[in-house]
């Protein structure tokens, strides 16, 4: 009986964890192409979406004023330098939201990864080549 329990449960746990509300990219390949698919503002901060493949990115980005750069466009794609805010949290899915900024950024689901992604060559809405940006590692 403890036997058909156990295999109960398992069993219930296991297809309880292909319910999630989105799906949880563990090895995204991120470099490459992005289309910017959409551009909201929250506060102080640009959320950019942008998608590869299937799965959309959601990018929180500090509105700063850049002088002499080229702006994204929705529609154009770039090459992104994307890293994830949430690489190092255990347990994501329970997590509603991230603050950036002290502003309150909600993860969202569906068609989006469950993540929030900073952009390295990217400043407010000003995208820099990724030669510019690995210049400034270095320094």
């Amino acid at each position: 009986m403890k036997f058909l329990l156990v295999c109960f449960s398992i069993i219930i746990l296991h297809f309880q964890s292909g319910f999630s509300q989105s799906p949880v990219y563990q090895n995204i390949n991120i470099e490459g192409k992005y289309k910017i698919c959409r551009i909201d503002t929250v506060e102080s901060i640009y959320i950019i979406y942008a998608q590869k493949g299937n799965p959309i990115v959601k990018i929180a980005s500090t509105k700063d004023s850049v002088c002499n750069c080229e702006p994204i466009v929705i529609g154009q794609y770039y090459d992104l330098d994307l890293e994830s805010r949430l690489n190092f949290v255990a347990g994501k899915l329970s997590i509603g939201g991230m603050k950036v900024n002290g502003v309150l950024i909600p993860l969202e689901g569906d068609r989006v990864i469950w993540d929030l992604f900073r952009c390295r060559n990217l400043k407010g809405l000003c995208i820099f080549p990724q030669t510019d940006v690995l210049n400034k590692k270095k320094e």
